[in-house]
């Protein structure tokens, strides 16, 4: 489930979310937002930006969290945000007895939207605010996310030369614009399979989401998860998105999920 974000957080939290771990389930997917997570142990982590696919050991965890804003890590736990890259960590690691004070109000709420509640009340009583994301990375990610602009190019566009702005995005995001430009590419991917007609080939859905080709799709993705983009975006139905377009008059197949193969991420948390 995902729960709404207070427009108060809006720029430091992406989305609020609860899940259940299952058996048999996929790995979390590579993802450059860090999020902070209760556990169903009662356990309060940090989740740092992933560049590679993380496997949860337990099936049957329940989990409430928040995602964050790209850029968002050093304002919310105060910390560059490349010492949590691909870690996971203890929240009183970085907010001591304010995170313990969160485990013990987690543990006497009611239910899981509660607990999503407190982890945002808890955001604000850092007194973190959106306008301490630095506005260059704020800048790079939107650069990044719809065009292909160099990174050179984008660092004059604020001012700065490319090894600045590579520096002030290992801090604020966690990994170098590259990396960022490589996994915001892995999301559109995903995000547009999602509402993908069946007649939607590969082809097309690696030139939409800024791919060179289907090659290099698939070189991508099996960097990034490991897996071939149609183990990634395996139909609910059992049936891969299809690698060339259907031939006319063919029968579609209705409906389409990403996670059908087990994968999960921050944004795609909609199964139960």
């Amino acid at each position: 489930m995902v729960w709404p974000v207070r427009p108060d957080l809006h720029g430091l939290v992406d989305l609020g979310f609860s899940v259940r771990t299952r058996r048999g389930s996929g790995p979390v997917l590579p993802d450059a937002r860090a999020a902070v997570v209760r556990l169903g142990d009662g356990t309060v982590r940090v989740c740092g930006p992933r560049t590679r696919p993380w496997a949860p050991r337990r099936a049957g965890v329940d989990i409430v969290g928040l995602a964050l804003a790209l850029g968002a890590v050093p304002a919310v736990l105060g910390v560059p945000a490349h010492v949590l890259t691909d870690r996971r960590v203890h929240l009183h690691d970085l907010w001591g007895s304010a995170a313990t004070e969160l485990v013990e109000r987690t543990a006497g709420a009611p239910d899981e939207g509660a607990r999503a509640a407190l982890l945002q009340q808890a955001v604000l009583a850092r007194g973190a605010d959106a306008s301490g994301v630095d506005p260059s990375v704020r800048h790079l990610v939107r650069r990044l996310g719809g065009t292909d602009a160099g990174v050179r190019a984008i660092a004059g566009e604020v001012g700065l030369s490319e090894r600045q702005l590579r520096r002030r995005c290992e801090v604020a995001v966690g990994v170098p614009p590259s990396v960022l430009r490589r996994l915001l590419r892995l999301h559109r991917f995903l995000d547009s399979a999602r509402t993908a007609s069946a007649q939607t080939s590969l082809t097309d859905l690696a030139s939409g989401a800024g791919y060179a080709d289907q090659a290099h799709l698939s070189r991508e993705t099996r960097a990034l998860t490991g897996r071939s983009p149609s183990q990634c975006l395996a139909r609910s139905a059992g049936r891969p998105i299809r690698s060339r377009p259907r031939p006319q008059g063919l029968p579609s197949v209705p409906g389409s999920a990403v996670g059908g193969a087990g994968e999960w991420t921050w944004t795609h948390l909609t199964r139960p």
